[in-house]
């Protein structure tokens, strides 16, 4: 496991000093706080094609499609970009946007912040499930 701290921002940034979170070594972590994330989301997408022959614009594609996805959470708080394209059980691609939001009337109780979420859902075919899982550090929406 790789811990990603935000002790590495400056406090100007806004990250919370008791602000930790651990994966796997197999992600990649791109750090939405600091100006060089487009260059890591590059770094990425670069290391993933080597040694195979992948045409240029699908390269360009994947990395346009990060960065709109880096950007996105940017401009909702996101701090870190985790990203993992396979699994040892050949499981599909992942990615995992961490943002610090504040809490206003949201719920802390994970339950509650569930039933939350689902009233904030539109009916219809679209709609996301909103759920809680018992994870080994605690229960998570």
């Amino acid at each position: 496991m790789k811990e990603a701290a935000a002790g590495d921002t400056s406090p100007a940034t806004g990250v919370p000093s008791d602000y930790k979170l651990l994966v796997p070594r197999e992600w990649f972590r791109v750090d939405l706080m600091r100006d060089r994330w487009r260059s890591q989301l590059k770094t990425f997408v670069d290391r993933q094609s080597e040694g195979r022959t992948v045409p240029a614009e699908l390269k360009r594609d994947v990395w346009t499609t990060l960065r709109n996805t880096a950007e996105a959470g940017r401009a909702r708080g996101a701090m870190e970009f985790f990203l993992l394209t396979t699994s040892r059980d050949g499981g599909l691609p992942a990615s995992l946007l961490v943002s610090l939001l504040p809490l206003g009337d949201t719920p802390a109780d994970p339950e509650e912040y569930a039933a939350w979420l689902e009233l904030r859902e539109p009916e219809g075919a679209g709609r996301r499930q909103v759920s809680v899982v018992d994870l080994t550090a605690g229960p998570a929406t």
